[in-house]
């Protein structure tokens, strides 16, 4: 019996430390952790610049218009007057040549006038003219005013200041005259490019005493040999392109240049001139091609009148009707710009009822433009002008 409690002893030991040392497991049924896929990370839409405003493309060529000398004659000046405006209107007369000034990338024109606000429109021999007609010139397309002429003191120093502080406020380069202080050229831009210009007078219609030596030699070009060379001089070293020369000069009515005009005009080509375009002798001259081995340039003795009152019955030469605008047409070459095309463009002026008209004659007669009013007696003149002014240019090369 104590053997037997013995095994019943032993027995509750072993389930007491069999109990303690038993290890209950919990079978845990995890959920399933279901791994989201990794996002692709798409690249950033990145918002594409703004395009860089593109420069302007450079020009393969430039042209350069030269219209001759505007002589603003009463019976003109009264044509223009708006009565409805109650003021002058001075753009009509150039309704028709508007389009082919425009178009150009320099346009330059004779003024031959002066402006004196204190004195009404006066016409030859002194003139004077409101200077709304010096604004018309602007909004017709012209970008430098020649001011250097015979009738520059014709309303003495404040006419000729006049002109030169219009210019100014219109916006207008005017070349021949300039303040004091100033230089006697005007460099004009072209892109990159530079055109140098210069502006000479025969003289002043004996008008010289209306200012003082010093002031008149500082502001208006008179003719001197040493100026004009040092003008071009002066132009060289400034970088400028090509180099053009206005002269007012030569004998009036003269269809043929006089020997003065010949020797100057080849003298400042030698220089180192580009071109020389002439006016004054209210004609159209005949015109050369100027070259020798170490210069060549074109010389147009004088482009006659653009816009006057001039006509056979009044002046008793009917070549005074004959005009002539003259283009140049300039192409880089060598990062500099040479003359490789002229043309010649003859105009007329029809005198009406309704005004005065510039023509220009190869377009009207190729249906270009119309202008109302032409019988055939009057184009039959018209044709006539167009080929005596053709017949002054026709030694000078058109392509070169």
């Amino acid at each position: 019996m104590k053997r037997y409690n013995k095994y019943i002893i032993l027995l509750i030991f072993c389930l007491i430390i069999s109990g303690c040392s038993t290890t209950t497991y919990i079978s845990e049924t995890k959920t399933p952790v279901i791994e989201e896929p990794e996002k692709i990370s798409q690249p950033e839409e990145l918002e594409e610049p703004e395009p860089e405003p593109e420069l302007p493309k450079k020009k393969d060529e430039y042209t350069i218009l030269f219209a001759g000398d505007i002589i603003y004659h009463l019976p003109i000046v009264r044509s223009c007057y708006d009565s409805n405006l109650g003021d002058y209107n001075f753009e009509p007369p150039f309704s028709a040549i508007k389009p082919m000034v425009e178009s150009a990338d320099i346009a330059v024109v004779n003024f031959e006038t002066a402006i004196n606000p204190d004195k009404g429109p006066s016409g030859f021999p002194l003139f004077n003219t409101p200077e709304s007609a010096l604004v018309a010139l602007k909004n017709v397309g012209f970008d430098v005013i020649n001011t250097s002429h015979n009738h520059t003191l014709d309303q003495g120093e404040k006419g000729m200041i006049n002109v030169l502080d219009s210019c100014k406020k219109n916006e207008l380069i005017n070349v021949g005259t300039q303040y004091e202080g100033e230089p006697r050229t005007r460099v004009v831009p072209l892109d990159d490019y530079k055109i140098g210009l210069f502006s000479y007078t025969y003289g002043l219609n004996g008008n010289e005493h209306l200012m003082s030596i010093d002031k008149r030699d500082a502001m208006i070009n008179v003719i001197r040999r040493d100026n004009i060379e040092a003008d071009i001089v002066s132009l060289k070293e400034e970088g400028v392109d090509f180099i053009i020369g206005i002269m007012h000069w030569g004998s009036e009515y003269m269809e043929k240049p006089n020997e003065s005009q010949q020797e100057l005009g080849r003298a400042m080509i030698d220089m180192g001139a580009d071109a020389i375009i002439g006016s004054h002798p209210h004609v159209v001259q005949f015109a050369e091609y100027y070259k020798t081995e170490e210069a060549s340039g074109p010389i147009i003795y004088s482009i006659g009148n653009f816009l006057s009152n001039q006509y056979a019955s009044t002046m008793g030469n009917v070549r005074s009707e004959d005009g002539l605008v003259v283009k140049l047409t300039l192409q880089p070459e060598n990062k500099t710009l040479k003359l490789k095309h002229m043309s010649f463009h003859p105009t007329w002026v029809h005198r009406s009822e309704a005004g005065y008209k510039i023509i220009p004659l190869k377009e009207y007669f190729e249906g270009a433009i119309e202008h109302p009013g032409i019988d055939e007696r009057i184009a039959t003149h018209m044709k006539l002008s167009q080929e005596a002014t053709e017949e002054k240019v026709k030694t000078v090369p058109n392509d070169f």
